[in-house]
């Protein structure tokens, strides 16, 4: 890398102040859900077998009902007795316990 500034011309540094910026990575963005990993298998069984789960969040009262589906920002917690799933974003999880 230095011998290849050491041999730039001044035209070629004109075009690197000119070059598209190198923008660091979004932060809203997120990664894919590797199914890899032990615990997304793990939340995967969970939602085959049904079983009841209590989700800590933080500064909330734990959340308890059924997990029905994951994606890599949210859960979805189906309670009981509600007619709609409650979203919980993956970032205010604490812990995630299985009540069966």
């Amino acid at each position: 890398m230095l011998f290849w500034l050491l041999s730039c011309s001044a035209t070629d540094f004109a075009e690197l102040q000119h070059a598209w910026p190198v923008l660091p990575p979004n932060p809203m963005e997120t990664s894919p859900l590797d199914p890899s990993l032990p615990g997304v298998r793990l939340l995967q069984s969970w939602i085959r077998e049904q079983l009841p789960l209590s989700i800590a969040v933080v500064g909330q009262e734990p959340i308890e009902g059924r997990l029905i589906w994951q994606d890599p920002e949210f859960l979805a917690i189906e309670r009981a007795g509600a007619s709609r799933p409650v979203l919980i974003n993956r970032r205010q999880i604490s812990v995630i316990r299985s009540l069966g």
